[in-house]
């Protein structure tokens, strides 16, 4: 009995392993302008995060991060207060923002994720992550900001 059930364990993980393949679930995108430093799940698909958002009359709701993919734009996941969100101030045109306090993946604070699902930046939470890499992602896929990288947007 041990050996059939030892038998079928390989096999569910050996499906589940071949799914994860066939799907693109376990492949990594590799990006021309990723570092070795850069955060690990940068070039993966993003899976579908649970999130609290605060909405625009101040009260905190839980949604899936699948809610807001269907426009066929970039998202730019992150808090408030993250560095990130300034750092994307220039492409807000051609980026949707979702304020999220609270991410259910512990390794990650905030992300920029490609229509296609795949996160093109991220940070961790113990990191405030790298701004620089994140304008030159935004540049990379998004072209030239329309207002001065850094800016304020209201």
């Amino acid at each position: 009995m041990k050996q059939v059930a030892a038998e079928v364990s390989r096999e569910r993980a050996a499906r589940a392993e071949s799914s994860a393949f066939t799907s693109g679930r376990g492949a990594r995108q590799l990006f021309p302008y990723t570092t070795p430093h850069a955060h690990p799940l940068i070039g993966h698909l993003c899976p579908d995060l649970t999130c609290t958002i605060a909405t625009g009359d101040g009260e905190l709701r839980s949604a899936r991060l699948s809610r807001y993919t269907t426009t066929g734009r970039f998202i730019l996941l992150a808090p408030a207060d993250h560095p990130a969100i300034t750092a994307a101030a220039g492409w807000r045109d051609r980026l949707e923002v979702v304020i999220a306090t609270a991410i259910d993946h512990g390794h990650l604070s905030a992300a920029l994720i490609r229509p296609d699902g795949a996160i093109a930046w991220a940070s961790a939470p113990d990191q405030p992550g790298d701004t620089t890499l994140l304008q030159t992602a935004l540049r990379t896929w998004l072209g030239t900001p329309t207002a001065p990288a850094g800016a304020t947007v209201a």
